[in-house]
């Protein structure tokens, strides 16, 4: 039944293709025709090699750097019997751009998710999050551990010869991608410029002022010409940057409607603010090799191998105060209106709030890599492509940190802040506190026995509310894959049919998960001192936020010294009884929480996958010709789920058939109408939602995190319909628009929930409050929970399929180059691209990370000797859902406009240097609650400046 549903969904298709070149076929032919008579179009096949040719045969133009980048990856789409832009950097040079994430949010409907920390750059594709892309390694699987799919700012762009951003599949390419495909490729050992390339670069920031090195060799040579050939691409990478964050992380209401749907008349007010700021250094030794052999005609045989060690060590301090149930609190202006989220009190004072020194050191690792083995046997009529590819990647985060808290105490503690958000001005927020906390907690007084059963708290005996804490989460992940496929082709001469595919593929994955605290037990307290204040990580750089904030100064708020208390503390003198603790890599006490037992697991998959595909190459008449493919795969997957303490493993097995027709007709050598049908799927990942119920509660009990658990969900499958038109009018020179429309049915979505009774999870009765799930009353530690308070936030998250929701909208991209202009002005060329998505659904839940308008634009001037280039880049403001206790309730983005510039300068034939400058007006990412005034975060990044020397052996 499923099998004649696709064939008829195939059908439809094919006739439509039909219909639409009937219509549009007399329309075009005019405008064709006098559009081939100036259009020059090169051989797709020859890629950059047509793009070279040309640059030789004028005097005044040398096609290299931006303008080559540009044109080659416009040959390879324009070549593509699939919907693909790309990214294609110089041989193998540096793209200009900061990070790889930063160059793929060029291409149109890409786009790049700023609020993720630390640069490992997650990107989107037409409006779904990162975790919906599948990113491949030369048309084969990546490992990534990371639920976000790929770090693309951990590593050096020289590995790659070029990016493929494939957003309508044939049905002999993996499938995972439900939004797309993003291969990387690494390039052919044969096919590679031979020679020897060296490049040395520095990259200074601004909020630190300092100045991180890199380099990169990159080599190809021919052992045995056009028989044997090895190629190779090495490069270091380092980073020293600062954010500097400002954060109201909750809101309470204070006063409104009793009934959650109306918020018209809600008074909010902040309930906690933090003042977060991390300095991050790290360092990505990346690389990839082939070794090409082709002993005859008739036979290649290919090694492709790419590994990238990436480390980082974040230091994270966070100022916070809260409002307590004992604290006083008075607004220091009137209720400013939030429209139809009622009013915000921006401006207050709290007079005996909790206050907690919160210093940690994020140290990670994130390895990868991947081998690949192809065999390939051809003649004029069949070829056989057997591969072999294995691939695996790991993460390891260690989180070393303390906490000095005073809580608020009946009476007072002695302490009031003055707070004003700026409602959406960073240049008046206000944070002042009376007095100073440069010593906020006494570490030299005795304290109390760590508290069980985390052990992470101790109490001090001389200061009622007065404790340290010690310890954070650690997280290893790990995810491996084998895969083995087999690839027949027969060819045909003459005929529609220029080729019959056939291929299956075996691929067996794993991925394994665990979570542990670190506490306090058996440490040496006796050895605190008041000397692990003062620690700061601005390290003689810029003030907090840039200075755009006179109304803050965090020089004498007493950060802690991690790496000094770590050493003072261990060894520690024992281990608690029971299997549940261990000594961690820090060499503290480490506890396996209940907490997070879900995300404690190993889990399993096997895929078993084959396809049939047709390709179709037919002159139409003398200007008009069809190519394109029509295929379907089939995938078995079979997956088993083991959670820590839980001995039943957890099975799910599903089958799906996905039908894909690509069709293209070309009119003459200038325009080109691509239409595609295709139906993508994505499995439930592990990491992406809990096997078994977990609750959380944060440090400071006022944050609840409930999740309901999820072992039986659904792969979710769309169907995707595309139709553009290109028009080629000069060599290198392109106007395209591009129309899609995405149906995501069993989407696993999470929703929220706010039982009025509790829902049985121990906290009591809960309200809805503007919006935010709260507790009525305050609940006393319970097992490992610490004290829940009164009005609390309480996500409780229900993971399941939900219903069918659509994406669609339309690209629009212009890439033009000028050199039909008279001498100086031929050097003047660029790009620019405008995406827009609209979202809709009959569902109550709302996806994150959707912009509904992105705009880049690349201008260049570029001549023998010497190029310029800017990049502007616009999104628009998108939603995001809660990602933890760090980050509050569900918040939005503002819109944001970034602008680099670029500039190289050829000394020689073989030598050149560039200069780069990142985000030259300093532009800020803001972050908001409903409305715009109700402030969020603001993030400050500075400005960052690189320069580099390149030179060709």
């Amino acid at each position: 039944m499923m099998l004649k549903v696709r064939a008829r969904r195939l059908c439809t298709v094919l006739t439509a293709g039909v219909a639409v070149h009937a219509l549009i076929m007399p329309a075009l032919a005019s405008a064709q025709q006098s559009a081939e008579s100036q259009a020059i179009q090169p051989d797709p096949a020859a890629g950059s090699d047509a793009a070279q040719t040309e640059g030789d045969s004028s005097q005044d133009i040398v096609i290299t750097g931006t303008r080559r980048s540009l044109e080659d990856a416009l040959a390879t789409k324009r070549a593509s019997s699939i919907i693909v832009d790309s990214i294609s950097s110089e041989g193998i040079g540096k793209l200009p751009d900061l990070n790889l994430a930063e160059s793929l949010q060029r291409v149109p409907g890409v786009q790049i998710n700023r609020s993720a920390n630390r640069r490992q750059g997650t990107v989107s594709i037409r409006g779904l999050p990162g975790d919906f892309a599948q990113t491949l390694i030369n048309g084969q699987y990546l490992a990534s551990p990371d639920v976000s799919n790929f770090s693309y700012g951990t590593v050096r762009s020289e590995v790659f010869s070029g990016i493929d951003v494939i957003k309508a599949q044939g049905a002999d390419q993996l499938t995972g991608g439900l939004s797309g495909l993003i291969n990387l490729r690494t390039g052919s050992a044969m096919d590679a410029k031979q020679g020897l390339a060296v490049s040395v670069d520095g990259t200074y920031e601004e909020l630190t002022q300092k100045i991180a090195p890199g380099g990169a060799v990159t080599a190809a040579y021919q052992i045995v010409p056009d028989v044997l050939a090895i190629r190779g691409a090495f490069g270091y990478k380092s980073s020293n940057f600062r954010i500097d964050n400002f954060q109201v992380n909750t809101y309470d209401r204070i006063a409104g409607a009793t009934t959650p749907t109306d918020n018209t008349d809600d008074i909010l007010r902040p309930r906690e603010v933090r003042l977060p700021n991390q300095r991050i250094k790290s360092d990505s030794l990346s690389g990839s090799f082939g070794l090409e052999w082709r002993p005859s005609d008739s036979l290649t045989a290919e090694i492709l191998g790419f590994y990238n060690d990436f480390r980082s060590d974040a230091d994270q301090n966070e100022f916070l105060v809260s409002v307590q149930s004992t604290s006083t609190v008075t607004a220091l202006g009137s209720p400013v209106q939030s429209g139809d989220f009622g009013s915000t009190i921006s401006a207050l004072r709290i007079v005996n709030p909790q206050i907690n020194v919160d210093t940690r050191l994020l140290t990670e690792k994130f390895r990868t890599g991947a081998i690949t083995g192809r065999l390939a046997w051809t003649n004029d009529d069949w070829t056989v492509t057997g591969t072999g590819h294995y691939t695996k990647a790991t993460r390891d985060v260690l989180t070393q940190g303390y906490q000095s808290i005073q809580r608020a105490v009946a009476g007072g503690n002695g302490y009031s802040v003055d707070i004003d958000t700026g409602s959406g001005k960073l240049q008046d927020a206000i944070f002042k506190l009376t007095p100073g906390a440069g010593q906020l907690v006494d570490l030299q007084q005795r304290f109390g026995a760590p508290i069980a059963p985390t052990y992470r708290e101790v109490q001090a005996t001389g200061r009622p509310g007065a404790s340290f804490l010690g310890g954070f989460r650690n997280q290893d992940e790990s995810e491996d894959e084998l895969s083995i496929s087999l690839d027949i082709a027969k060819a045909f001469q003459s005929g529609p049919l220029s080729a019959i595919r056939v291929g299956a593929v075996y691929r067996d994955k794993s991925q394994d998960q665990s979570q542990s605290i670190a506490g306090l037990f058996g440490a040496n307290l006796a050895s605190l001192s008041n000397s692990f204040y003062g620690y700061s990580i601005f390290g003689g750089g810029a003030s907090y936020l840039n200075g755009k904030a006179d109304g803050i100064d965090l020089s004498g708020y007493g950060q802690l010294d991690v790496r000094a208390i770590t050493a003072a503390i261990t060894p520690v003198s024992g281990v608690p009884a029971g299997n549940a603790y261990f000594i961690g890599p820090e060499g503290l006490v480490n506890f396996f929480d209940s907490t997070a037992l879900s995300l404690i697991y190993t889990n399993s998959q096997k895929i078993y996958g084959g396809y049939a595909m047709l390709d179709i190459d037919q002159d139409l008449s003398d200007t008009i010709k069809v190519r394109g493919n029509l295929g379907v795969r089939y995938e078995r997957s079979e997956r088993a789920t083991q959670a820590q303490r839980q001995p039943q493993v957890l099975s799910l097995e599903y089958e799906n058939l996905l039908p894909s027709a690509n069709l293209i007709f070309e009119f003459g050598r200038s325009l080109v109408l691509r239409t595609s049908y295709t139906e993508t799927l994505r499995r439930p990942q592990v990491d992406s939602f809990a096997v078994l119920r977990s609750v959380a509660v944060d440090g400071t009990g006022q944050i609840v995190t409930v999740g309901l658990g999820a072992a039986d969900l659904k792969p979710f499958t769309s169907e995707n319909l595309d139709i553009s038109l290109e028009w080629y009018n000069r060599n290198g020179s392109s106007i395209s628009l591009m129309g899609f429309r995405k149906k995501i049915t069993d989407y696993a979505g999470t929703t929220r929930i706010c039982p009025s009774d509790g829902g049985g999870f121990g906290f009591g009765a809960l309200t809805d409050a503007s919006g935010v799930c709260r507790t009525v009353n305050a609940s006393p530690a319970q097992g490992s929970f610490p004290a829940v308070l009164q009005g609390a936030a309480v996500n409780i998250n229900v993971t399941a399929n939900q219903d069918a929701f659509v994406l669609s909208g339309f690209e629009v991209s212009v890439q033009q180059n000028l050199d039909f202009l008279p001498a100086p002005w031929n050097g003047f060329g660029g790009q620019v691209n405008y995406t827009n998505v609209d979202f809709e659904t009959k569902g109550t839940f709302r996806l994150g990370e959707i912009s509904k308008h992105t705009v880049n634009a690349i201008v260049y001037y570029e001549v023998e000797r010497f190029g310029l280039r800017a990049a502007y880049n616009y999104r628009s403001g998108y939603f995001l859902a809660s990602a933890g206790t760090q980050t509050g309730a569900d918040r939005s983005v503002k819109s944001r406009a970034q602008i680099d510039l670029s500039g190289s300068l050829n000394i020689t034939d073989r030598l050149s240097l560039t200069a780069d400058a990142f985000n030259i007006t300093n532009a800020q990412l803001i972050e908001f609650e409903g409305a715009s005034n109700r402030i969020r975060n603001y993030f400050e990044y500075g400005r960052t400046y690189s320069v580099g020397v390149r030179y060709r052996f």
